[in-house]
């Protein structure tokens, strides 16, 4: 995790938001996978999932 703090230039006090989404196709087969690495303090997320 050292490294996050470096690339985003922020102070090892703060925290960093690690994100790895993957979407599936209908069929199950991964289509897409994205990741992604943000100062923590600056972002507030939510998800909601839709119920199969």
């Amino acid at each position: 995790m050292r490294r996050w703090f470096e690339a985003l230039r922020l102070p090892g006090s703060l925290p960093v938001l690690c994100t790895l989404r993957v979407v599936h196709a209908a069929d199950g087969r991964p289509i897409e996978a994205t990741s992604m690495v943000k100062a923590g303090h600056l972002y507030e997320v939510q998800y909601e999932f839709a119920t199969e």
